[in-house]
C-alpha cells in the first residue's frame, strides 16, 4: 500500500508513494545521465561519469569492501582521504577534470582505479562505491551512480552484498503505522517528501533498523553491504546511510555561523559608518 506525502519522481500520472524507476526509465527521462549504475569486474578497472566544469559537482566515495585496512583514496597522485574505513564516506568538492582517476591503494600498494571520463552538465551529486568483486577473492569492483539536481530528498539505494543470503530493505515514514511500508528495490531510484523515515533490512527472522533524516535538495546512498565467505573472513549483512544525520546537522550549523558572521560584519560596518557621520 503506497503511503501519502511522498514525491513522485518521474511519474505522468499524480500518485501517492515512491516511484522507483529503473535505469532504464531514468536515461529515458529529460535529465542527462541521472543514473548511472554498473558493477565492473577488473581488478584495476576503468568506469566513467558524464563530465562539464562550469557546473557543481560533488564527488561522494564510499567504501562498501569489507576488510580491516582502510583505503587510502587518491585523484591522480594527489591524496584526497588518508584512511577511508569500511563502512564509510567522505566527500570531495574540490576541481574534478575529464580523464581524472579515482585511485585506490591499500598499505601503499594499488588496489583499483575508476575513471572519470565526463560529469554532467548541470549541478549533480556523483556517488563511486568500491566493494568486493566476489566472495572468493580480495579483487575490487566499483558501483556508481549520478544524482541529478532535484528539488527534493533523492535515494539510491545501491547492493554490494557478496553472499547468497536474501533480505529486504523496506521503508516507512518513522511515525507512522506499518500499513504504510514501502518495500524497496535494490539499484533502483526513489524520490521522497522532507522527513524522517525508518528503514529496516530484513534478513529471514532478523531485522536491523535505521534512520533517514530526508532533507529537502539532499541525494542519499543507501548501500547494503557484507560478505559471506567460505574461504576468507565473512562479515555480517548490513547498511550504510549517506550523508547521516550528523553530517546534515554539521552543514546546518556551518551554514548558521556562515550567515550570522554576514549579519554581524553587516551590523559592524553600519556601527562604523554611522561613526564615521
Amino acid at each position: 500500500m503506497a503511503f501519502a506525502g511522498l514525491l513522485v519522481l518521474l511519474s505522468s500520472t499524480l500518485a501517492t508513494g515512491i516511484h522507483q524507476a529503473s535505469p532504464w526509465e531514468l536515461r529515458l527521462a529529460a535529465f542527462n545521465d541521472i543514473l548511472h549504475l554498473g558493477r565492473r569486474s577488473t581488478f584495476l578497472q576503468r568506469s566513467s561519469f558524464v563530465k562539464n566544469l562550469d557546473y557543481k559537482i560533488k564527488l561522494r566515495v564510499c567504501s562498501a569492501y569489507p576488510a580491516d585496512a582502510p583505503f587510502e583514496v587518491l585523484l591522480n597522485e594527489v591524496s584526497i582521504k588518508e584512511e577511508l574505513e569500511y563502512k564509510s564516506c567522505f566527500e570531495y568538492t574540490g576541481d574534478l577534470r575529464s580523464g581524472d582517476n579515482v585511485n585506490f591503494k591499500v598499505a601503499g600498494l594499488a588496489s583499483g582505479s575508476f575513471t572519470i571520463d565526463q560529469l554532467p552538465q548541470e549541478d549533480a551529486t556523483l556517488v563511486l562505491v568500491v566493494h568486493r568483486h566476489d566472495k572468493a577473492t580480495m579483487a575490487v569492483s566499483f558501483m556508481s551512480h549520478v544524482f541529478a539536481k532535484l528539488s527534493g530528498p533523492q535515494v539510491a539505494l545501491l547492493d554490494a552484498y557478496q553472499g547468497s543470503s536474501s533480505s529486504v530493505v523496506e521503508i516507512k515514514p518513522k511515525d507512522d503505522d506499518e500499513s504504510k511500508t514501502e518495500t524497496l528495490r535494490y539499484n533502483s531510484v526513489m524520490a521522497l517528501d522532507e522527513a524522517t523515515y525508518k528503514v529496516t533490512l530484513t534478513m529471514g527472522d532478523r531485522k536491523q533498523e535505521y534512520e533517514l533524516d530526508a532533507q529537502s535538495d539532499e541525494a542519499y546512498a543507501i548501500i547494503r553491504c557484507g560478505v559471506d565467505s567460505e574461504i576468507l573472513k565473512s562479515y555480517k549483512q548490513e547498511l550504510m546511510v549517506y550523508p547521516t544525520n550528523e553530517k546534515t546537522a554539521e552543514e546546518k550549523l556551518d551554514k548558521a555561523a556562515a550567515h550570522q558572521f554576514v549579519l554581524s560584519f553587516s551590523v559592524a560596518a553600519l556601527f562604523v559608518g554611522a561613526l564615521a557621520c
